[in-house]
């Protein structure tokens, strides 16, 4: 998939944590659902609309997290921007998911995530407080799904399987 090798090539960079600033929807005109919405309506993310990509900004570099049309597969854009004619941008960073992360947070890690009929057709972010003395993270999904993409918080936190851990009998 494109752009999974430059982003991990640009987390690499540096000694300090790539801080998460902003977050933009790009979405399109034309992928309106409701043809009757106002034109100067608010496109935030309570809108109508077919999300087609986001636009993460760090410190250092940017992510444009892509939905293509055609394939329904996850593409990234480092330090590149889509080009649309009829393209619509919202920063939606005080907005759920990303309220709780921007200024507060880094991007620890990514997963490109493949479903079973072998499309890339997810990617999933983990995010990590920049106070090491706070355990918070946050981990963020983007699903491409009938050529739009979808976003889901995993909220549950973090857990993991021990198998040195003796589970009584009952």
């Amino acid at each position: 998939m494109k752009g999974f090798d430059e982003l991990s090539d640009a987390l690499h960079e540096g000694d300090q944590p790539h801080v998460l600033r902003s977050v933009y929807l790009v979405g399109r005109h034309g992928r309106f659902e409701n043809a009757d919405a106002d034109a100067d309506a608010d496109v935030g993310a309570d809108s109508d609309f077919d999300l087609q990509a986001i636009t993460l900004l760090f410190d250092r570099f940017s992510v444009t997290l892509l939905c293509d049309a055609e394939t329904d597969q996850v593409e990234l854009l480092v330090d590149e921007q889509v080009q649309w004619p009829d393209m619509v941008i919202t920063d939606i960073s005080d907005d759920l998911p990303w309220g709780d992360i921007v200024d507060d947070h880094f991007l620890a890690r990514f997963w490109r995530m493949t479903n079973h009929k072998g499309y890339h057709d997810a990617i999933q972010l983990l995010f990590l407080n920049v106070d090491r003395d706070d355990a918070s993270q946050h981990i963020i999904q983007l699903e491409a799904v009938a050529s739009q993409l979808y976003i889901s918080r995993l909220d549950w936190g973090a857990w993991h399987y021990d198998p040195h851990v003796h589970i009584p009998d009952d």
